[in-house]
């Protein structure tokens, strides 16, 4: 049976502890799960120990953090996969933490999309929002799926709410404060044609 040294046990904080093997991933245990596996630094892990602590802790506790995490607020699937990662649980168990979720609905980016042009729809350009959502994690056949079903609101009416936000006035203002705001309507992703025609 293969086993396999331990090069480093490192503590996180005062309960948690990264601990570093030659030849399998690291992972994360707490100081009582260390003494029940009788790890140290320079010590042996046997394989049959290796895939106990697989099995029986960390998919267990995988699911658990997932699940901490959905409660606090959604995520999507590659937001989750980020922070499930951040958590130090090894790969095979992140995507099948991620499988079991969507299995029961826990994650669902489409779902998450929808929600959020429900929140935002009103307030951002078609090109504001597919960017939005790609930093997201959701994929581009998603987002264009979902707002192929979504009104969204004309682009000359959201500038016009800008430039009664900014108590900008078309009439009143000078070049350098025009193209000021042409730099800002740029960036948030409205169209030039727009843009002049409202200006």
């Amino acid at each position: 049976m293969e086993k396999y040294l331990i090069l480093e046990i490192k503590p996180i904080n005062k309960s948690r502890y990264k601990v570093v093997c030659d030849g399998c991933f690291p992972f994360v245990l707490y100081k009582g799960e260390l003494s029940h596996y009788n790890l140290a630094e320079g010590g042996e892990l046997e394989e049959a120990a290796l895939c106990e602590i697989k099995e029986k802790v960390l998919k267990k506790r995988a699911k658990k953090r997932a699940m901490a995490l959905l409660e606090k607020r959604d995520y999507t699937e590659e937001k989750l996969r980020a922070k499930m990662r951040e958590g130090m649980y090894p790969e095979d168990i992140v995507e099948d933490t991620l499988e079991y979720l969507k299995g029961y609905g826990y994650i669902n980016d489409k779902r998450f999309a929808e929600r959020f042009l429900e929140f935002h729809g009103d307030a951002m350009t078609k090109y504001g929002l597919k960017l939005k959502l790609y930093q997201k994690g959701i994929s581009s056949d998603v987002i264009d799926e979902v707002l192929d079903d979504f009104e969204l609101t004309d682009e000359r009416e959201l500038i016009r709410k800008i430039f009664e936000k900014k108590n900008f006035d078309t009439e009143s203002s000078t070049e350098k404060e025009k193209n000021r705001m042409i730099r800002y309507l740029v960036s948030k992703g409205f169209s030039m044609n727009n843009i002049k025609k409202m200006l």
